[in-house]
């Protein structure tokens, strides 16, 4: 999983790690239960991925900003923003 080479690299820690790849298989699971029972209107996963991203970009902002150096956390520099 290419998200799981991601947090390695900003060293967040295994437990973490697994916290975000059971979070990741149930969120998947979740969609594909409404997909597959026709829950779901034309777009709606596509336009919910891209608000889910933008939020998530804007809290890590906040979240590698305030994290020391050498402890996992990027700051907004450091991402590129």
């Amino acid at each position: 999983m290419t998200f799981v080479r991601q947090l390695d690299l900003i060293d967040i820690g295994k437990t973490r790690v697994g916290i975000a790849v059971r979070d990741y298989i149930r969120a998947f699971t979740q969609r594909s239960r409404w997909s597959d029972d026709n829950l779901l209107l034309p777009g709606e996963i596509s336009k919910y991925e891209r608000r889910r991203a933008w939020t998530l970009c804007q809290r890590s902002r906040v979240v590698c900003s305030r994290t020391p150096p050498g402890r996992g956390g990027l700051t907004v520099a450091q991402q590129g923003a």
